[in-house]
């Protein structure tokens, strides 16, 4: 989905392209608000819809489309109005996106500093190998073809489509024996 977002903005921007190089010209050569204005809130639309797929937290994303807004106004004398606008458009939203994100990194990566050690859970890790114990004791209890889905499913990540291939077994098949199989283990350790 995120791909055809980007492929329909990638059109539309082509499309709109030459409304954006006349509005800056006329911009330039006759500054009227209220057409700058619409220039402005139209790009705004386009930069939230262009960050929607890259950026899930919404405050984030409308605190870059307004960093990105303020970019393009700053930077506006820098565009060549003789050239196409979205090459220029789009260079401004990816360098401002990735300040946002190395921002985001160096904030993520400085609260983790700051954070007090964590208490030792040792009775937690015996926990968890005794509950590794179980689950290896109940794949070995599985069919040879049961393990080789299991195995090629959720360790090596192949898809089902690949495995059905691999296996010679109908996809559906595929997905019924690894739900099968997920449940009972799953019973047996509750």
């Amino acid at each position: 989905m995120t791909i055809q977002i980007m492929v329909l903005a990638y059109i539309f921007m082509y499309i709109v392209d030459v409304d954006y190089q006349q509005t800056i010209k006329a911009f330039r050569q006759k500054p009227d608000p209220q057409l700058y204005e619409t220039f402005l809130q139209n790009i705004s639309t386009f930069i939230k819809n262009l960050l929607t797929p890259k950026i899930s937290n919404h405050a984030d994303r409308e605190e870059l489309a307004q960093e990105i807004l303020l970019s393009i106004h700053k930077s506006l004398h820098t565009y060549d109005d003789s050239k196409a606008f979205h090459p220029w458009f789009y260079s401004v939203v990816r360098f401002k996106t990735i300040d946002h994100w190395r921002a985001a990194a160096k904030r993520k990566t400085q609260s983790l500093e700051n954070m007090p050690d964590l208490p030792d859970h040792n009775t937690k890790s015996n926990e968890l190998r005794l509950l590794a114990a179980d689950v290896i004791g109940k794949m070995d209890q599985l069919s040879p073809i049961q393990y080789k889905i299991i195995y090629m499913a959720k360790v090596e990540g192949f898809s089902i489509a690949e495995i059905a291939a691999e296996t010679g077994k109908k996809e559906s098949a595929v997905k019924v024996t690894i739900h099968r199989v997920l449940k009972n283990i799953k019973e047996s350790l509750t």
